[in-house]
């Protein structure tokens, strides 16, 4: 596995946001990053055990490079910004983690004009927090889609990353370490433990991480609809 952070190369946000974007969509505008460049860049893997998918973009509210396998330690803690994110920070609103503020947090948002009335992207998500701070440091990820806006709108945007909450059907709750795991949504959950590692452990440094997952939101067809992608740290700054 291979990383390229943002500001090295060719890889910008423009060309981030190109590579997520497939056929079907015409354009992309107002690529924008927020973050320290080393948390955002491009990933290349030809382990299909880790994602099937080989190239893509790859977010921390640490350091990228750090994702690097095998995972080495429970503890991996690189590089932050220690800037919060206000769309995070609601998501984990009335979550069990200990301090509900977000910090080190990444994003990356732009404009794109699609031709269907639908988007879809395929996801993973891992943490250093597992299993240990489960319920405790809730790192959380958000996949925001605002339909007919060319800027990000809390008010009309839909977080695709989402989850079914099996205490509350149908109830969803959004991506993160308290909401997939061995107890809860299970069956998302990959082990990937240091301290204890799995019979067939995965070439990739987080402790845990999810199986692929799929983002589908409503767009608007031949408009201009807007994609905001941010991730982060909750209750400290520890742990990636």
């Amino acid at each position: 596995m291979t990383t390229s952070a943002v500001g090295t190369g060719a890889i910008s946000a423009t060309s981030l946001a190109t590579a997520l974007i497939g056929p079907g969509v015409g354009t992309i505008s107002n690529a924008t990053y927020t973050g320290v460049p080393a948390q955002v860049g491009a990933f290349h893997v030809a382990d299909a055990s880790v994602v099937s998918f080989n190239d893509g973009v790859i977010m921390s509210s640490g350091d990228i490079a750090n994702v690097i396998g095998p995972n080495k330690s429970e503890s991996i803690t690189g590089i932050g910004n220690g800037l919060d994110d206000p769309d995070l920070n609601s998501l984990i609103a009335g979550s069990q983690t200990l301090d509900q503020q977000t910090y080190d947090a990444a994003s990356l948002e732009f404009n794109f004009v699609p031709n269907a009335n639908t988007v879809n992207f395929t996801y993973v998500f891992g943490s250093d927090e597992y299993l240990e701070w489960v319920n405790l440091f809730n790192d959380v990820f958000g996949f925001f889609v605002t339909p007919d806006s060319s800027v990000h709108n809390p008010a009309t945007a839909t977080n695709c990353a989402t989850v079914p909450d099996p205490n509350n059907a149908p109830a969803r709750l959004p991506v993160s370490i308290d909401s997939i795991n061995s107890t809860v949504n299970p069956t998302l959950y990959r082990d990937n433990s240091a301290w204890n590692p799995p019979t067939n452990p995965l070439n990739i440094e987080p402790d845990g991480l999810t199986v692929e997952m799929i983002c589908s939101a409503q767009v608007v067809a031949g408009h201009v609809n807007h994609i905001k992608l941010a991730i982060a740290d909750t209750s400290d700054q520890i742990l990636d």
